[in-house]
């Protein structure tokens, strides 16, 4: 595996959507492609990357600096599903987490998940703090943590 991180830029947007439908419905509600898609086309991508292998686009995701709630966390991190269990979903984050571990300390370190991937992330330092049932659609609980070291 040789992985190579790299900044979004705008002609990434069908390759990201490639990777979202991938992993629907199991971890992202279809109904969230449409936000998804808004998002990579607004200014809060500026802090969005890509996984590459080689040349293959094996994921995505970023972070996000709410100043207003005095958040920083991780913004639709995503691995292709095919791609899924290979170590690429553990070293986006670790990018990920590195990246926040340079914003201001005392800004909470948040990600929003599912059940599906809550253990992954406990496995990093998260902890669970609001179980919403069906919060981001039917069958697909909302789970906010906080990352522990915070």
């Amino acid at each position: 595996m040789s992985q190579l991180f790299r900044k979004y830029k705008k002609g990434d947007k069908e390759t990201c959507l490639e990777i979202f439908d991938s992993n629907c419905p199991k971890y992202f509600a279809t109904s969230e492609r449409k936000d998804f898609s808004e998002w990579l086309g607004g200014e809060q991508a500026k802090d969005y990357y890509l996984i590459l292998d080689g040349e293959t686009t094996v994921g995505c995701g970023g972070i996000f600096i709410d100043e207003k709630s005095k958040e920083v966390g991780l913004a639709w991190g995503m691995i292709r599903s095919d791609y899924h269990g290979l170590g690429y979903g553990s070293s986006l984050l670790k990018f990920r987490l590195d990246l926040l571990r340079t914003l201001p300390p005392e800004f909470m370190k948040v990600v929003r998940t599912s059940q599906h991937t809550v253990h992954f992330f406990e496995k990093h330092g998260f902890l669970q703090i609001k179980n919403v049932k069906d919060g981001w659609g039917p069958g697909l609980d909302k789970i906010e943590m906080i990352l522990a070291d915070h």
